[in-house]
């Protein structure tokens, strides 16, 4: 391989569950965006040469098979052969008014573990979100996961005025997700910061509830700021969320990103020396753009036409295989209702995803077990145990 006419870099877009390399120019490292006057000529040249040979007597011709077999193992005798099922949850429906009680009836059969909340806690809404999702969590039976953006530079106030709200709403968490109000691959996040300050307002709130960190952004952001993370300062877990739709769209690529969520589990945890890895929210679209050169919106999140389809069910089996065999504490998928949800608007018809999700609460408190497919693209599975049954 031969490049001319600027700097190349190579970039693993695992980091994004991507499985795939890309290799590009400028580097990232320069700052962007770059003005290029009229007139100027670029110029860059990729040359690829291929050096060998064909082994004599060896057919050129592929085999054609008679039938296509796939061979889809449970590899008990692996090590370790299985592991605990995540703590699933879902995020809080972005906007609209609390959940029917045919929703309710529906969800609750998920028997979820929690329900995620975002609450940014300079913005005045968090009133009216926080006191929405107490009572979507409180029907459903589950604990929150509350997302937490704060600003560094009014940490102190900001979280002394939200745990006055707590007092209020007395709402039951799970976990609080500690997050800055604003996140950059080219600055170090004040991870410990904000998560000594969180601890000092809020530890005495609920004693066992876990403080989490990590990025809302995608993985990357966390990786390019490793040292921000190394050994994750005073968190009990790490988070990143994710979604397979960074640098592809199409259901092939989209496919692809499943075994890429391993990857990404594992790198993760290195970083975070071990600690349990929180996948949260894994969605089909990104929430928002992380790369706005400008200030990134958070307005309604987009949806994708698969999330309602049997495509989007079988991605998300793809997805709790992969996490689980990789580790993964919790993970917390989509919204409740809705088109990001697994349950419809007021009807509460159910999307095929819903039925993934009941199937794996039948074995709530259950064990993954390990297993392998040799045309993963093609054919996969979940395998299940709980007690006698498999």
């Amino acid at each position: 391989l031969r490049f001319e006419g600027d700097i190349f870099e190579m970039e693993d877009q695992r980091n994004w569950t991507d499985a795939s390399f890309k290799t590009f120019c400028t580097p990232l490292r320069l700052p962007y965006p770059v003005e290029v006057a009229r007139g100027t000529r670029v110029r860059q040249t990729v040359a690829v040469r291929v050096e060998g040979e064909n082994k004599k007597g060896r057919s050129q011709k592929s085999e054609v098979r008679k039938e296509d077999v796939v061979t889809f193992s449970i590899l008990s005798s692996s090590l370790p052969s299985s592991l605990p099922i995540p703590n699933l949850g879902l995020g809080q429906r972005y906007a609209g008014k609390v959940l029917t009680k045919k929703q309710v009836e529906r969800l609750r059969v998920l028997k979820l573990k929690h329900l995620r909340v975002d609450l940014n806690l300079g913005d005045a809404g968090v009133v009216r979100e926080l006191g929405r999702a107490t009572k979507d969590a409180t029907v459903l039976g589950v604990a929150l996961e509350a997302a937490l953006f704060i600003s560094p530079d009014n940490a102190q106030a900001q979280l002394s005025a939200f745990r006055g709200l707590l007092e209020m709403t007395a709402p039951k968490i799970s976990h609080w997700l500690i997050y800055p109000a604003t996140e950059s691959q080219m600055f170090a996040p004040p991870i410990r910061l904000l998560v000594d300050a969180a601890r000092k307002h809020l530890g005495s709130y609920n004693q066992k509830a876990l403080f989490v960190s990590g990025t809302d952004a995608d993985f990357i952001f966390a990786n390019k700021q490793a040292e921000a993370y190394r050994g994750a300062h005073g968190i009990d877990a790490f988070c990143t969320c994710t979604n397979p739709q960074t640098h592809a769209f199409d259901n092939a690529s989209l496919t692809e990103t499943l075994a890429a969520q391993a990857t990404l589990v594992k790198s993760a945890k290195k970083l975070a020396k071990n600690k349990p890895m929180f996948m949260t929210p894994i969605t089909l679209r990104a929430r928002w753009n992380p790369y706005a050169t400008g200030v990134a919106e958070r307005d309604l999140p987009p949806s994708d036409a698969r999330q309602i389809t049997l495509f989007g069910a079988g991605w998300l089996l793809g997805s709790l295989k992969y996490l689980a065999e990789a580790g993964t504490t919790s993970a917390t998928y989509f919204e409740t209702v809705g088109e990001r949800g697994v349950v419809a608007g007021a009807g509460a018809n159910v999307f095929p995803m819903y039925h993934v999700l009941a199937d794996v609460a039948e074995f709530a408190n259950g064990d993954v077990i390990a297993s392998r497919s040799l045309e993963p693209l093609k054919v996969d599975g979940l395998v299940l145990r709980k007690g006698k049954r498999t």
